[in-house]
């Protein structure tokens, strides 16, 4: 039976699985909030998101003890960089370059645009946004997906004409959501597991709709130059994706998120 995991901000818990006595060693994990990839368990029934279930399934079973600290994106980054953890559960190429990353991409970001149910609108290139008013969210980089679109977010922004509005308070998606459905913005762009995760928690099933992909962000689990275990940690969850998704565990990490299966890790879903 697995110990009971609690994630807290800035502080370190273990996990270890019963029976593994293999002494693999110990792998320090620097966790963030972003569900359903990355959770609070205590805010989330005691879910630990899709990315951080992808390593326990991989490093437990080969004896590996898992410490995992909570903070924010960047804290976590620069933890990994510096050779304080030794993986972060998730990022694109964009995000460090002082990072060691898996060979396998896990999975792509979809990156949707999202309106209110009943709007007529749909994405046909940035000229398509002009007279909408666009969410965004205050840290948001679109250059790995779309530099036209964040070239577009920060002209306007720049401007100050209205024609963005950026949201910096806690619980950012929803409050873009309710903003949108207060008829205050007109679309909002997001990862489609992030906004149907969230959609689904707070009972907004009906009441937005998909209008459009911006692209495709890849997504691969990020692991510490400075510590010497690195290339074997690397290989090890290659070859464990692998097993996953072939024997279908990864559909079923999904299924416990409320999410549509995607046939392939690392494809576009």
């Amino acid at each position: 039976m697995l110990a009971v995991l609690s994630l807290c901000a800035g502080q370190a818990f273990s996990q270890t699985p019963a029976g593994s006595g293999r002494g693999a060693g110990e792998i320090r994990v620097a966790t963030f909030d972003y569900c359903p990839y990355v959770c609070n368990p205590d805010a989330e029934g005691g879910r630990l998101g899709i990315a951080v279930d992808v390593i326990k399934e991989i490093y437990e079973p080969l004896g590996y003890r898992l410490v995992f600290r909570n903070s924010n994106f960047k804290r976590a980054l620069l933890s990994v960089e510096d050779g304080s953890f030794d993986i972060i559960p998730m990022l694109n190429p964009g995000n460090s370059k002082d990072i060691a990353l898996s060979g396998s991409q896990w999975i792509s970001l979809v990156q949707t645009f999202y309106v209110k149910k009943g709007s007529a609108w749909r994405y046909h290139g940035i000229v398509s946004l002009q007279g909408r008013v666009t969410g965004s969210i205050v840290g948001y980089n679109y250059d790995s997906v779309s530099p036209e679109y964040e070239r577009y977010l920060e002209a306007h922004h720049k401007e100050n004409d209205g024609a963005v509005v950026y949201v910096a308070s806690g619980d950012s998606i929803l409050n873009v959501l309710k903003l949108m459905e207060a008829g205050r913005i007109d679309v909002f762009n997001e990862d489609s597991f992030t906004v149907d995760y969230l959609i689904a928690k707070h009972h907004l099933n009906g009441k937005f709709a998909s209008a459009g992909v911006l692209g495709f962000l890849p997504q691969y689990t990020g692991f510490s130059r400075k510590n010497p275990r690195t290339p074997e940690l690397i290989a090890a969850f290659d070859k464990g994706v692998r097993r996953i998704v072939h024997s279908g565990r990864f559909n079923d990490i999904l299924l416990k998120y409320g999410l549509k299966p995607a046939s392939q890790a690392g494809e576009k879903r």
